[in-house]
């Protein structure tokens, strides 16, 4: 049997914990350890995670000062004794037969990672179905026709680590942590690391993951030039990483593309930020001229012709014509 590490950041989410602790501890499948990283909550959450590690000897308590998500993954990481390894929000909620549904796939084949291609999309107390890709496609593709298959286009990913299970010694045999000076994308960042790490991939179609919609705290509304940096920087280390590696040319310039282009997508979001930090990340694109010839595809190409006539600010501000207020 397959031992499982659940790791659980957890920041004042006092009203959603319990559901969250309860669908792992309450799992059909017992063989698993439950990580709670209490990363300097303020509220009630810190005496909730003891109350359970007191009554369940599956549950350890971390308790740190508040250092942001990466770190306080990093910190479960650093404990786990699992075989394999998964992350769960503390404000998030699993359907209880996840584990005995995917231990079976698991023992069988033994792979670095398994990627899920589907979350409940969790509102109100209703939840929604989104798929991500179709799994049929993917299943007994090579590495190569997986990774033109997600960087082609806008094809969606499972970067969300909680998509996924990790197997701990390939994670530990590759230094595989969360980079702690990203604010945004350190998940993606993670996700990178992986399946350019390794070419044993596989796939289990199971919809586990309730992802609470209706936290407000969540997710920062106001967001600044430094979230859109730390993007923007994740999308720059990797292009150049796949440059310089070996892998398969057109492979190679299918993902250089993709993390080009993540340029011209961001133009829309970033019309929210005021003037000064708007030329703050538009001249950290600016400044990457090397990325900016891999432009291409519609819209993206186009877009990009578009500013150079027009300036950025003024295609952004086009792509928000018609939104709320």
């Amino acid at each position: 049997m397959v031992k499982f590490s659940v790791i659980v950041p957890i920041y004042n989410v006092e009203k959603y914990l319990r559901q969250c602790i309860e669908s792992v501890l309450k799992q059909t499948y017992s063989n698993l350890e439950l990580i709670l990283v209490d990363d300097g909550s303020t509220d009630s959450s810190p005496k909730i995670c003891d109350e359970y590690a007191k009554c369940d000897n599956r549950v350890k308590v971390i308790h740190k000062l508040n250092g942001g998500l990466p770190a306080a993954r990093n910190s479960g990481l650093r404990i786990i004794t699992g075989e394999y390894f998964m992350h769960l929000d503390g404000d998030d909620f699993w359907d209880i037969n996840y584990l005995k549904n995917i231990e079976p796939i698991i023992s069988k084949t033994r792979k670095d990672v398994y990627l899920g291609n589907s979350r409940y999309d969790y509102y109100n107390g209703k939840s929604v179905k989104a798929i991500l890709y179709d799994i049929n496609v993917l299943k007994e593709k090579t590495w190569e026709e997986i990774i033109q298959y997600f960087f082609y286009g806008v094809n969606m990913m499972p970067s969300a680590v909680w998509h996924n299970v990790y197997k701990t010694e390939f994670c530990n045999n590759n230094n595989i942590y969360f980079d702690e000076k990203l604010s945004w994308s350190e998940d993606a960042d993670n996700f990178f690391n992986v399946i350019f790490h390794t070419r044993d991939i596989g796939f289990f179609d199971y919809t586990f993951y309730y992802y609470r919609r209706d936290n407000a705290g969540a997710m920062t509304k106001n967001p600044s030039a430094k979230h859109f940096l730390s993007n923007m920087k994740v999308s720059n280390k990797w292009f150049y990483i796949v440059k310089d590696s070996n892998i398969n040319n057109i492979v190679k310039q299918t993902v250089m593309k993709r993390f080009a282009n993540g340029y011209m997508y961001n133009l829309k979001a970033i019309n929210c930020l005021n003037n000064e930090d708007y030329k703050i990340v538009i001249n950290y694109i600016k400044s990457n001229k090397e990325m900016l010839k891999y432009i291409d595809g519609f819209p993206c190409k186009p877009l990009y012709w578009l500013s150079q006539v027009i300036g950025f600010r003024n295609v952004s501000r086009i792509l928000n014509i018609g939104e709320k207020k």
